[in-house]
């Protein structure tokens, strides 16, 4: 059962990811925030890029699972 609903943020799309799901970029993103994945899902970037516009001393992603 494959059910797609666009997000504005990628943190809003993994908060609504449950374990399991995929998280797939529609267009590249800047980060202005590190965000973390707790869960077991996939990021797929789909060809896209995720940079991260912030103090050089964070880490954009942050992946605890």
């Amino acid at each position: 059962n494959n059910v797609t609903t666009n997000y504005t943020t990628l943190s809003n799309a993994i908060g609504a990811a449950t374990a399991g799901d995929t998280v797939k970029l529609l267009k590249p993103i800047t980060l202005t925030e590190t965000i973390t994945i707790d869960k077991d899902i996939t990021l797929d970037l789909n060809n896209q890029k995720i940079t991260a516009n912030f103090d050089g001393n964070s880490q954009a992603i942050n992946i605890n699972g």
